[in-house]
């Protein structure tokens, strides 16, 4: 018997085509014939840059199906209607790919809360819109249409700063290498059905459903039809700002749906112009999320529930949000934050005769504007070498401008000098240099996707050996000039005009200016508006000025703006004043004063305001920060400003803020439950993965804390000997029990004196407290107390003095002392654990103490601790021994997820790049320090760092503590201001992370150089 071939309908797309030869290619492989047919469809013949409504890629495959044209369709599951016709039938979900969508940037290494406010953000789609909207007001989400190549093209064109897409059609495609980011489902719910395949056939064609029945997925299935029945329970199509994401448990028995929709009002509607236009840009939508579970034949009843619940949020949001706001439109003290009188006040800095347009722009978007100039243009005097320059126009492959100044002055040389500029070939920096040259009617042959001079070094079409001419002002840096010749071009410069910065005429204005109260802002055109307003400024002025938002035009002004000392910089995606009013506009809405009151409210319900002491900041002098996000290398504070972060939350952040991965991690572990009251399969894992990097620990017991697990492995220590006193170091840190927390005593060798208050005398006199690096201490403590000494409890490498490494010979003459008196050797790798090597300093080092205790990075960023060591040892403690330690939520299933996930990224390879990133922070540090003429010492070990304030590198903890603490406050304090946070105290350790890139490292010894040079004051 002969089986007849299957026709498949598909649109014609790429992506279209790629789904259906998948789907073409699993029938093949169950030996069935398959012949594609190309239908087209609505979707396909709008134009290109149009949106699309519902069913307009469904339509006309489903008209061919009935017809009897095809025998079976693909169809993407989030494009189906939710009624559908009753003849067809969806015969098979295929196993899903990624349902996420996908963040993709024209910068490179831009995420979702890194992109710069007042960034463009290309969707068609509604409900992407209304997210992004609710996760960053500040950014401007427009209308972009297209299939996936024709948004692409747009985005690498410099239509857009970045597009969303799926993470699957973007695979399919073999284009996942663009992707920036897959955006959390918390972040950006995707649509129903988003990343699975719906294939349709008849539905009276059982022979065709039942050979299309082999590729089905029952859990995908479930799944799709969870998120389906939710947005039809929500009232919503295709098109709606719906999301959901439904998951079935390893059982089949439950499922589990996340969901969310936005109200009516965060769909942007289109201007006449494409662009965005409606709400207020800078206000959050409305937006409502909700999980629900239950058993899965029950799955239509949990998504209706769901979709329910929801609307009823939604629907008192938005009451509460029209109550609050009254008949005039004003908005209540209630439903908005305070805000000081009048509108935001803001310093232009332009030179005089060029500020017009961006005055104007800033007085438009509602500003109190004042224009005084910190940089004076003056024209080169004709005959110079300019004129020399522009007789020869068409002699060059390119002529250059990087400025609307350059431009207007090249061009009146040249009809001095009787030259043609239309036989010369012109590129500037950007589109207002461009326009410059097009108001005289000059053709711009090349205008760069970023207005840089770094955007028109990698992007200028050029050939090793041809000639540019690079008409500039006279105190422009060198890395056009530079970059160019790198390039292998032949560069003749010629400055085109002079600037003067700092003219004296604007001292008085800004005296009074200043005088007149604080800025919420400074707008800077160019490095050298930065420089001329800080020279004009007074001492105090100037410390008022750096504390102000500094609003800037490029990357190039940034930099200076950063290197001399403002902490707040943000930079305009473009040279436009439209553009840096948008990005002023919205930086400022960020920031409503909500870190200032969040500390307020903390200091009334914490002691000191925080939950552990060093979070206080108070031996810096600085208020407490309160952090919202992290990513990557970077926090960001209530107000919205993001800081360069070496504090790494106490060193488990060794991958960086929410990496993918341990994100991940958590989110499956807790959609199994949280904490279940038994051992996991997580907790089995994990233990693994530390006793294969570190064998001396042959058994081991996770503990919710590292202080748990200090005091749990000294009890272990002192039931295994028989003996109560125990030797630590001064200044070493092994959490706040009685026992550990004390001070050394009057003399090297004696017995402690309490370091809290609290600490009973007799407890402390419980623990022998002896310098770091003191051999000699240690072994005339165990002379003293002979046969008494349980455990030698001892950082490995300090880092609660400051980074401060063994001496030669130091730890292996404690694994030499303890091993002669019978005592145990105990290593506190709460920091130094997977941080100094992969196995540890016992492996960096080469010693094997008799207990290890383990925290921070082994739980990713959760609460943990572990204590583990030699078999007998740990045998010892119950149930399997007379040693008690418990804890209900030790073994934490999150923690244990996250640890995991950590771990698995930590291949031992990884330990070069980080070695690489700390050697050259250590170098740059040193370098700045040197430049400022600042005596200090940078002291590491692989991914430990600290700057000591003190002339030579200390060994003792009596060394550190002569560091000058006044002189690190200050540099600390500099430091924050710069954007660049680091542990609030001379002794504590930096920790280095795989997130802090070179850039990273360079903006951190850029702001060193002007912080080192205040800490001297």
């Amino acid at each position: 018997m002969t089986t007849r071939r299957l026709r498949l309908g598909t649109r014609a797309s790429a992506l279209a085509l790629a789904q259906s030869e998948a789907v073409a290619g699993a029938l093949r492989g169950q030996g069935i014939e398959v012949e594609l047919i190309t239908v087209r469809t609505l979707g396909d013949d709008r134009p290109p840059d149009t949106a699309w409504g519902e069913g307009a890629f469904v339509g006309a495959l489903e008209t061919a199906l009935l017809a009897g044209d095809v025998d079976l369709a693909v169809h993407s599951a989030k494009d189906v209607p939710t009624t559908g016709d009753p003849r067809l039938v969806i015969a098979a979900y295929p196993r899903r790919e990624d349902p996420r969508d996908a963040l993709v940037c024209r910068e490179p290494g831009m995420r979702l809360d890194t992109l710069p406010a007042g960034s463009r953000v290309g969707t068609d789609s509604p409900r992407r819109t209304a997210f992004l909207r609710a996760r960053r007001p500040d950014l401007v989400v427009h209308p972009l249409h297209g299939n996936v190549d024709t948004r692409l093209r747009r985005l690498d064109g410099g239509e857009t700063d970045a597009l969303v897409l799926a993470v699957a059609g973007l695979s399919r495609l073999g284009l996942a290498g663009r992707i920036s980011e897959a955006l959390a489902p918390e972040v950006v719910p995707p649509a129903p059905g988003q990343g699975a395949l719906a294939v349709q056939c008849r539905a009276g064609d059982e022979a065709t459903r039942e050979r299309i029945g082999v590729l089905d997925d029952p859990a995908t299935r479930a799944a799709v039809e969870t998120e389906r029945a939710f947005l039809r329970a929500s009232g919503g199509g295709c098109r709606a700002p719906i999301g959901a994401l439904a998951d079935v448990s390893d059982s089949g028995a439950e499922v589990v749906l996340v969901g969310g929709s936005a109200g009516p009002e965060a769909v942007i509607a289109t201007g006449p112009e494409g662009e965005p236009a409606g709400e207020p840009e800078g206000e959050r939508p409305l937006v409502v999320r909700g999980e629900a579970r239950g058993p899965l034949e029950d799955r239509v009843a949990v998504a209706a529930g769901l979709a329910a619940r929801l609307a009823a949020e939604l629907a008192d949001r938005q009451a509460a949000r029209q109550t609050a706001q009254g008949p005039d439109g004003s908005v209540s003290v209630a439903a908005a934050p305070a805000r000081r009188p009048g509108p935001p006040r803001v310093l232009v800095t332009r030179a005089s005769d060029q500020s017009d347009a961006l005055v104007e722009a800033l007085a438009g978007a509602g500003f109190e504007v004042v224009a005084i100039p910190t940089i004076e243009l003056r024209a080169v005097e004709p005959g110079e070498s300019l004129d020399a320059a522009a007789a020869r126009l068409e002699r060059f492959d390119w002529v250059v401008v990087t400025s609307a100044n350059g431009a207007r002055a090249l061009l009146s040389a040249a009809t001095r000098a009787g030259a043609d500029p239309d036989r010369a070939r012109w590129a500037a920096v950007g589109p207002s240099t461009a326009a410059a040259l097009a108001t005289s009617g000059i053709a711009v042959a090349f205008v760069p996707s970023r207005s840089s001079g770094d955007g028109l070094v990698a992007e200028l079409p050029l050939e090793a050996g041809q000639r540019i001419l690079l008409a500039r002002a006279d105190i422009a840096d060198e890395r056009l000039p530079d970059g160019l010749r790198e390039r292998g071009a032949v560069v003749d410069e010629v400055v085109a005009y002079r600037t003067v910065e700092a003219p004296a005429t604007s001292r008085e204005p800004l005296r009074a200016a200043f005088a007149a109260g604080p800025f919420d802002a400074l707008v800077f055109t160019s490095g050298s508006t930065v420089r001329g307003l800080l020279a004009l400024l007074s001492p105090q002025e100037r410390r008022v000025a750096l504390r102000s938002l500094a609003c800037c035009i490029g990357p190039s002004t940034g930099r200076v703006a950063r290197e001399s000392g403002f902490g707040r910089v943000v930079e305009a995606p473009g040279r436009s004043a439209a553009e840096l009013a948008a990005t002023l506009a919205a930086e400022l809405a960020a920031g409503q004063g909500r870190q200032a009151a969040l500390v307020a409210r903390a200091e009334s319900l914490f002691p000191g305001g925080v939950n552990s002491p060093v979070r206080a900041f108070r031996s810096v002098g600085r208020r407490p920060l309160v952090l919202v996000a992290g990513e990557g290398a970077r926090v960001r504070d209530a107000d919205g400003r993001w800081y360069v972060d070496w504090i790494g939350a106490w060193g488990p952040a060794i991958l960086g803020h929410a990496h993918p991965a341990v994100v991940e991690a958590v989110r499956e572990a807790a959609l199994r439950g949280f904490a279940l009251g038994a051992t996991s399969p997580a907790e089995i894992e994990l233990g693994e993965a530390i006793r294969a990097a570190m064998p001396a620990l042959e058994k081991l017991r996770f503990t919710s804390s590292g202080t748990e697990a200090a005091m749990s492995a000294l009890r272990l220590a002192r039931g295994a000997t028989g003996r109560d006193l125990v030797l630590k170091f001064a200044g070493g840190y092994h959490g706040h029990s009685d026992g550990l927390l004390v001070e050394a005593g009057s003399g090297v060798a004696t017995l402690a004196l309490p370091g809290s208050a609290g600490v009973p005398e007799a407890v402390a006199g419980t623990t022998i407290a002896v310098p770091y690096n003191d051999l000699d201490g240690v072994r005339l403590a165990f002379e003293r107390h002979p046969g008494r000494i349980a455990a030698v409890i001892v950082e490995p490498v300090a880092a609660n003095i400051g980074v401060v490494p063994p001496a030669p010979g130091f730890l292996a003459g404690l694994r030499e002392v303890t091993v002669a008196d019978g005592a145990l050797l105990v290593f506190d790798e709460v920091i130094t654990g997977f941080r100094v090597a992969h196995g540890g300093a016992q492996a960096r080092y080469g010693i094997r103490p008799d207990l290890t205790i383990l925290g921070k990075i082994i739980g990713g960023g959760l609460p943990v601790g572990a204590y583990g060591g030699r078999r007998e040892l740990m045998d010892l403690v119950a149930p399997a021994g007379p040693v008690y330690q418990a804890g209900t939520l030790s073994g934490h299933p999150l923690t244990m997820a996250a640890g995991s996930a950590t771990l698995r990224e930590l291949a031992p390879e990884r330990y070069e790049e980080l070695e690489t990133t700390g050697a050259a922070l250590e170098a740059g540090l040193r370098e700045a320090a040197a430049v400022a003429r600042r005596e200090v010492v940078v002291q590491r070990v692989g991914s430990l760092l600290t700057v000591f304030f003190r002339p030579t590198a200390p060994r003792t903890t009596e060394d550190a503590m002569a560091s000058d603490r006044a002189a690190f406050a200050r540099f600390f304090g500099a430091m924050l201001d710069a954007g660049v946070l680091l542990p609030p105290s001379q002794f504590e350790a930096w920790f280095i992370s795989l997130a802090h890139g070179p850039d990273v490292v360079e903006e951190t010894i850029a702001a060193a150089r002007a912080a080192f040079a205040e800490a001297g004051s």
